[in-house]
């Protein structure tokens, strides 16, 4: 199959299930690490510690630089043909497309250097992290409606971040206080009553009509698809706004005019034109756009985590396997490696499109 492999063997402590087999040992770690679901292509930390990628290969997004190994990576995060890996230090080192449809009119795989990073997001062209001492909140790659830029002018307004989510086109984040802020492209969409056409908001109108507004603190995560977005909330339902064509603002247990749900979810992940959550029992579900199979998520599975983009998803089970699901085309991105591992402690962030995964 199309993979590359990097890295040692150098063994992290950690709860480990091999794939397909019991339980066979349990010590315990800190388990930033990951697994991260990009277009036609998915990528984990290895055992070593490495980088495993797997899938569609055009870009070498499936290539780890030497480099990426060296600062001996701890969270590694995938979006259209780049991947973001962040080592024990809080570099951060990228690779795969330098640039939209070849074009190297900016630099989506040169980050910010000189600084320690704690989280890092790989959208649609551009890339978001957060410094881990002042939760600063750093862009780069494609500056398209100011999709780079905005998040500068809100890091001058004093806004922290706890978390960050890069989409195609626009970019959302919770604060440290629990708000939700977005920005890049917004477009109004239009829902027909009839002959009469009514405009609603756009992907970046976060919700107003909680307790205090723009300014609510409830939020848990939130992630960036296409042209909609989808906010966990601390009491664990989920709302979804922007363009809801293919039915992705219908939240499962909400309704197209109220999108908000109501079953408890513990997750909620993003892609183009569909979304993805798991319940707090680990059940999970997919809506929007299933064309290509991307919500036909295994019902009988209970899930830790999700990772979802563009045509597919891969998602890590409570018994520790490792699964990817949605349209293989024909690059074996739904073929998962064999042989992995994977810690099943919890310290996940739940916005991140990460979880903790070990290769060996």
């Amino acid at each position: 199959m199309p993979s590359s492999t990097y890295g040692g063997e150098i063994q992290f402590l950690g709860l480990l299930v091999l794939l397909g087999s019991t339980l066979t040992s349990a010590t315990y770690c800190d388990p930033v690490n990951a697994l991260a679901a990009g277009s036609s292509f998915a990528c984990g930390l290895t055992y070593g510690p490495g980088i495993e990628c797997w899938g569609k290969n055009n870009m070498g997004q499936i290539e780890p630089p030497a480099t990426a190994i060296a600062i001996e990576p701890k969270f590694v995060s995938t979006g259209d043909v780049q991947a973001c890996a962040i080592g024990k230090d809080g570099d951060i080192v990228c690779w795969g497309q330098p640039g939209s449809n070849g074009q190297t009119g900016y630099d989506i795989l040169t980050p910010p250097t000189g600084l320690n990073f704690k989280y890092v997001t790989v959208g649609y062209h551009f890339s978001c992290a957060i410094t881990a001492v002042t939760n600063e909140g750093i862009c780069w790659g494609d500056d398209n409606n100011d999709r780079v830029s905005d998040v500068a002018a809100l890091n001058s307004s004093g806004v922290r971040w706890n978390s960050l989510s890069a989409g195609t086109s626009h970019g959302c984040g919770v604060t440290i206080e629990g708000m939700v802020r977005c920005w890049g492209v917004n477009i109004d969409y239009k829902i027909y009553d009839g002959d009469n056409a009514v405009t609603k908001g756009g992907q970046c109108d976060v919700p107003t009509y909680y307790p205090g507004g723009v300014n609510y603190t409830g939020w848990e995560s939130v992630c960036a698809g296409g042209q909609f977005s989808c906010g966990l909330l601390k009491n664990g339902t989920i709302d979804c706004w922007g363009r809801g064509q293919h039915g992705q603002l219908d939240v499962p247990g909400g309704g197209s005019v109220s999108t908000i749900s109501t079953t408890v979810y513990k997750e909620v992940q993003c892609a183009k034109n569909n979304a993805c959550a798991v319940r707090i029992d680990g059940s999970s579900i997919c809506w929007g756009y299933g064309g290509r199979n991307e919500n036909d998520i295994p019902s009988t599975i209970r899930f830790h985590a999700l990772s979802t983009w563009f045509r597919h998803g891969c998602g890590i089970a409570l018994n520790g396997t490792t699964m990817c699901w949605g349209d293989d085309r024909g690059f074996n991105e739904l073929d998962v490696p064999t042989g992995i591992q994977v810690s099943l402690s919890p310290k996940h962030h739940p916005s991140s499109n990460h979880y903790p995964i070990y290769f060996r």
